[in-house]
Parts: structure tokens; C-alpha cells; sequence
């Protein structure tokens, strides 16, 4: 269960909706656990590949 939580803040953070204290928050707690530097910088690089439009997803039947 921590672990998704992590991820997920860092999802949030990587898509700018983190308000100014959750970001406070991670960038203490990255302070102290910079072994999820990595992580986090693969995130913001998945997050910046995406689309910046939706695409609809059609099947071919």
C-alpha cells in the first residue's frame, strides 16, 4: 500500500497538480529517500511522452 501511494504522488506531481504543500511534502520526503530520484524522473519522462490530446481507442470487429 506505500507503494502506491508513492507512486501515485509521484503521478501527481509529474502531471502539476500538486498544490504548494503536497510539493513541499515530496520534496522533503525525496530528501530523505533520494533512491526514488530515479523513479520519479521515469515518471515525469512517461507523463511529458503523453499526448497532450485524447485519443479515442476504436476495436476492429
Amino acid at each position: 500500500m506505500k507503494e502506491q501511494l508513492e507512486s501515485n504522488a509521484f503521478t501527481k506531481y509529474a502531471a502539476g497538480l500538486m498544490d504548494k504543500e503536497e510539493l513541499t511534502k515530496l520534496e522533503n520526503w525525496l530528501k530523505e529517500n533520494p533512491q526514488f530520484m530515479n523513479t520519479l524522473a521515469f515518471i515525469q519522462q512517461q507523463v511529458n511522452a503523453m499526448p497532450l490530446e485524447p485519443t479515442l481507442l476504436t476495436s476492429n470487429r
